[in-house]
């Protein structure tokens, strides 16, 4: 009879503790946001509504100001979320803050 993880390791132990942590930190989150969506009156699908709306309003204020040109972004490029693209980001906007 073979006998798998006799002694128990530490290393996993404290992994599926950490992930037991996360896993009641997502529950928690979820019900912080179902609460403040029913405090608001909203449903998922009327805040998803109002988020899409807010990054549409959002993305016409960056290509007004235009950060668009600056960046080189052509209408249709698809944005990845890349650290060199990110620095870029960052650049832009704390020189927009100056």
């Amino acid at each position: 009879m073979l006998v798998r993880n006799f002694f128990p390791n530490q290393k996993q132990d404290a992994l599926k503790q950490r992930l037991q942590k996360i896993g009641q930190l997502l529950i928690r989150y979820d019900r912080q946001k179902s609460r403040y969506l029913h405090r608001k009156g909203l449903s998922n699908m009327n805040f998803r509504k109002a988020r899409t709306r807010t990054l549409i309003q959002l993305g016409g204020l960056i290509e007004k100001s235009g950060l668009l040109e600056a960046l080189q972004f052509t209408p249709g490029m698809i944005c990845k979320k890349t650290l060199s693209a990110l620095k870029e980001w960052l650049f832009l906007w704390v020189l927009w803050q100056i």
